[in-house]
């Protein structure tokens, strides 16, 4: 019997960066074009699993990062470059979906990183807009991988 999930890699994930230690899940479609880092605190679990669920379909790998505190903007930094040391990872344009704070400190790590980061989606809690800020999220992470902009999307209802 066939899988209905087109993801041919879902795996558990550490990812170590200075000072801080996350767990997380890594989902990589079969032909996967781009990578989402989305970082989830508690009580976000089943809004994330719907969003990784939608970026698969998409064809957007993604790696959720569980924080357990507020990342800064070197730890974002320090995420993007984590990414680009895995030889699996690497060529992916990355796309970050965070919330508030998060979402303001990915937007800074993107300028320090341009060409890694060509999308950046600031989210808050009301995910009726969803569809629309996937749509524009894959857009623009297929549109011009390794070009060096960044944008933001925040949504609401």
């Amino acid at each position: 019997m066939q899988s209905s999930t087109p993801v041919s890699l879902h795996v558990p994930i550490q990812v170590t960066i200075p000072g801080i230690t996350m767990a997380g899940r890594l989902s990589i479609p079969r032909t996967a074009t781009a990578l989402t880092v989305c970082i989830e605190h508690p009580g976000g679990e089943s809004e994330i699993r719907t969003l990784t669920a939608l970026l698969a379909k998409a064809g957007i790998a993604s790696l959720t990062l569980r924080a357990e505190q507020s990342l800064a903007l070197r730890d974002i930094i320090a995420v993007i470059d984590w990414i680009r040391s895995r030889r699996l990872l690497r060529s992916l344009p990355i796309g970050i979906i965070a919330p508030g704070t998060e979402g303001a400190a990915a937007l800074k790590a993107a300028q320090h990183r341009p060409v890694a980061v060509p999308a950046v989606l600031v989210m808050n809690s009301d995910s009726t807009g969803l569809p629309a800020a996937l749509r524009w999220l894959r857009t623009r992470l297929s549109a011009a991988p390794n070009a060096a902009c960044h944008l933001s999307v925040a949504y609401s209802a």
